[in-house]
C-alpha cells in the first residue's frame, strides 16, 4: 500500500493531452508566419546539429533549447519569455 501511494500515478490521457494543442505545418506556412513576424522556432536538437541543419531566421526569431535542457530552463523560468508567442518546435 506505502509502495502503491508513493508512486505518481499519470491519468492515461495525459499524455495523449499534451499533444491536443499541437499542429503539424509544413515549410510554406513556417515561411509565412515567420516573414509575417507571427512565430518563435525552438528547435531541440544538439548544439551542433543546431548549427549545422538551422532554420535561416533573424537572430530573435529562432532558439537552440537542446531537449537535454529543456526541464532546466523549464525551471529556472527561462521559457516564460516564449510563452505570449506561438511557437514551432523543430526537433528532427
Amino acid at each position: 500500500e506505502i509502495q502503491k501511494a508513493a508512486t505518481p500515478q499519470v491519468p492515461e490521457n495525459a499524455i495523449q493531452s499534451a499533444y491536443s494543442s499541437m499542429n503539424t505545418i509544413g515549410v510554406e506556412e513556417l515561411h509565412d508566419n515567420l516573414a509575417k513576424g507571427f512565430m518563435t522556432v525552438i528547435d531541440v536538437r544538439s548544439r551542433e546539429e543546431y548549427e549545422k541543419y538551422r532554420v535561416k531566421t533573424f537572430p530573435w526569431q529562432s532558439v537552440n533549447i537542446p531537449f537535454s535542457e529543456f526541464s532546466v530552463w523549464n525551471r529556472s523560468g527561462q521559457l516564460k519569455k516564449y510563452k505570449g508567442f506561438k511557437l514551432a518546435i523543430i526537433c528532427s
